[in-house]
Formats: structure tokens, C-alpha cells, sequence
């Protein structure tokens, strides 16, 4: 059976950038299928709020995300950076599905969907986290 990791990127991190480029190939190297979620050129458009963007974006994910069956895939893996972790959770609560979610530095609003399995990575010197 295949397996598949998805990548949703942050607005200013992309996936040319270490955190997200070598995670992908790690899972590349063990099999898996990749594809990406491609929306950062939407919040580069001046001329909407950021909650437009937003809402683009998360139109964008889940049209894309309705395109896969996800029946062929005996795992699944849900890679987010940033922002992108919020778009992440919801496309993965939407599923329904048992999705292994790796966030790296979510964003508040993607707290609630760092449960208990998945791996939430934040670095010692990020300013929106106390560290104990």
C-alpha cells in the first residue's frame, strides 16, 4: 500500500527552506508520496485583508485535499510550517482520517489542533512560546 506526506508551507517559508526541504526528502527516502500545498503567492496580493487571504487559502486546501482519495494510502502525513499548521489541522479534522501531523512552530490558532500522537516541533528562542 502507498504512503503520502503533504506539505503546507508558511507565508515567508517555503519548501526550498531547511526545516520543510529536509523532512520532505527524509520521507521522500522512506517511500512516501509527496505533494504540496501551494498558496504562498496569495498573501502576496495586496489588495485583500489578511483574513481574505486566509480565506482563499483555506478554499484552496480543501478543494485540493477533496481531489485525493486517500483510501489507496495505508499512512498519511500531514507536514505544516507556520500558518500552514492551521490549514493543516483543519483539512486534517475535515478528513476524518487518521493523519500523523508534524507542526512545526504553529501558530496559535493551530494549538488546538496539536493533539496528543502528533509532533509539534518549536525552537528554545521562538519569541511567541514560553519555554519552561
Amino acid at each position: 500500500m502507498k504512503k503520502l506526506i503533504i506539505s503546507f508551507p508558511g507565508v515567508g517559508y517555503g519548501f526550498n527552506h531547511p526545516l520543510l526541504y529536509y523532512a520532505d526528502l527524509l520521507y521522500e527516502a522512506k517511500g512516501y508520496e509527496r505533494k504540496y500545498m501551494k498558496y504562498q503567492d496569495m498573501f502576496f496580493n495586496e489588495t485583500l485583508s489578511f483574513e481574505e487571504k486566509a480565506n482563499k487559502v483555506r478554499e484552496y486546501v480543501l478543494e485540493q485535499i477533496e481531489q485525493i482519495d486517500f483510501s489507496v494510502y495505508e499512512k498519511v502525513v500531514f507536514l505544516s510550517k507556520s500558518v500552514g499548521t492551521v490549514e493543516a489541522g483543519v483539512a486534517a479534522k475535515k478528513l476524518g482520517i487518521d493523519i500523523k501531523q508534524i507542526f512545526l512552530t504553529p501558530i496559535e490558532k493551530a494549538i488546538p489542533y496539536c493533539k496528543e500522537g502528533n509532533c509539534v516541533v518549536i525552537g528554545t528562542h521562538d519569541e511567541a512560546y514560553e519555554v519552561y
